[in-house]
């Protein structure tokens, strides 16, 4: 199984999150509501136990390699887990956990919650993407999976502040996504490749046989900007306080333990691997 794995701890929660309407349909029909969460928790469990199941290898020294359709890099699409993304993926895998248990008993008088439970299932399926993800343009698609969810969470009570809150988030997360992609589309431009490996040789090997282009420095820059105000980097931190404020408290400890930790990671990876800003030993 520990071959599969990579890619299966972002299929378990993706997939848990479509099936948990149809399971709170059925639930509901036999009079067993809680089968839902039940669900969802072991879902969120058996997912923990996926990405601990990789733990011995990496910690071994090994760094898996997971290439979706077999197609090898940089043509194809490719899952890398090293000592950094499993911590990452760990820290994830054990909040969610924990959350999706702490929500039976905290949002059971809302209602909705097959829509709670389904968002709060892609959330964790966006921040496993953007952890194991080896390719720069998928780290992209899937923090956009995590982030528009997360919009919607923040706004799930429905009430005023809610969802101006929500709206609030989505409107400056927006801006973020937007510093992203183009930085994402210059660095395209500059090197023809979206694997992050192949992007750190290419962009190194510039730097070493000609002054570096200004494109670089703007390329980290819109990196660092984007990044910074997805994780509510100071002074980019406008969307935070009505957020934590106006969504449940489970919602609040996801977007502080599961979705910042993941943009801080994202922003790490690329600002040090990409752009060698500073060498940091083993980590990667």
């Amino acid at each position: 199984m520990i071959a599969h794995a990579p890619i299966l701890a972002i299929v378990v929660p993706l997939f848990a999150g479509f099936l948990t309407p149809v399971v709170s349909i059925v639930a509901k029909r036999f009079g067993v509501e809680r089968a839902r969460d039940w669900f969802v928790m072991g879902a969120a469990i058996l997912m923990l136990l996926i990405v601990a199941s990789m733990a011995p290898a990496v910690w071994r020294g090994e760094v898996l390699v997971y290439k979706l359709g077999g197609w090898s890099p940089p043509w194809g699409i490719v899952l890398a887990v090293d000592g950094l993304n499993l911590l990452v993926a760990l820290i994830i895998a054990s909040v969610v956990s924990l959350i999706a248990i702490y929500s039976v008993v905290y949002m059971e008088r809302d209602s909705g919650l097959e829509k709670y439970y389904t968002l709060l299932m892609l959330v964790t399926a966006g921040c496993m993407g953007v952890t194991l993800t080896g390719d720069v343009f998928n780290l992209f698609v899937f923090f956009e999976i995590m982030s528009i969810s997360s919009y919607a969470l923040v706004a799930f009570r429905r009430n005023w502040d809610s969802v101006e809150a929500g709206i609030k988030y989505m409107i400056i997360g927006s801006l973020g996504t937007s510093f992203i992609l183009l930085s994402i589309t210059l660095m395209y431009g500059l090197v023809g490749s979206l694997n992050i490996a192949d992007l750190a040789g290419k962009i190194e090997a510039i730097k070493a046989t000609q002054p570096l282009p200004m494109i670089v420095p703007l390329m980290l820059t819109l990196f660092v900007v984007g990044f910074g105000i997805k994780i509510a980097m100071v002074p980019l931190h406008a969307w935070l306080p009505d957020a934590y404020q106006a969504a449940p408290s489970a919602v609040s400890a996801l977007l502080s333990g599961a979705t910042t930790t993941v943009g801080v990671y994202a922003m790490l990876r690329v600002s040090y691997m990409l752009f060698g800003a500073l060498a940091i030993g083993t980590m990667f």
